[in-house]
């Protein structure tokens, strides 16, 4: 059965270049060999990340995540039963939501800058998708 999983936490320090790089490679590492696919967004302040594959993996992972300290306050957006992957084409893409169209981002959220925290997690996975569609993920 294949799941899809969202959720946004709070970065500990701001992020940089080195811990973006840090949890890109691992996460790109440990994915392949578990079978599971996703983005990791980010801002300098915050995570939101979604992780598709099989219930068991994805559910060891996020318990993984949840324990990690590079951040805190980790909220479950999103968690569903998929019938397909819309992230399949990466181990672990990236968009730094900063760099986004502030438009873009309106279109989904009540403000120009995202707040992951203040609602449904349906509106953040309808952008995510959008991204996927219009190619704006980076690898």
């Amino acid at each position: 059965m294949l799941v899809r999983c969202l959720y946004a936490s709070r970065v500990i320090s701001d992020v940089n270049d080195a811990l973006l790089s840090d949890i890109l490679t691992q996460s790109r590492r440990n994915n392949i060999a578990a079978g599971v696919t996703g983005l990791l967004c980010f801002t300098s302040d915050v995570f939101v990340q979604v992780l598709e594959g099989g219930r068991t993996e994805v559910s060891k992972l996020l318990a993984r995540i949840m324990a990690d300290e590079r951040h805190k306050d980790v909220t479950l957006l999103l968690y569903e039963e998929v019938s397909e992957r819309a992230f399949n084409g990466w181990t672990m893409g990236k968009v730094n939501l900063a760099a986004l169209n502030p438009g873009l981002v309106l279109k989904y959220s009540v403000h120009s800058k995202l707040d992951p925290f203040s609602g449904s997690g349906a509106p953040i996975m309808a952008m995510l998708m959008e991204l996927v569609a219009t190619g704006a993920i980076g690898a």
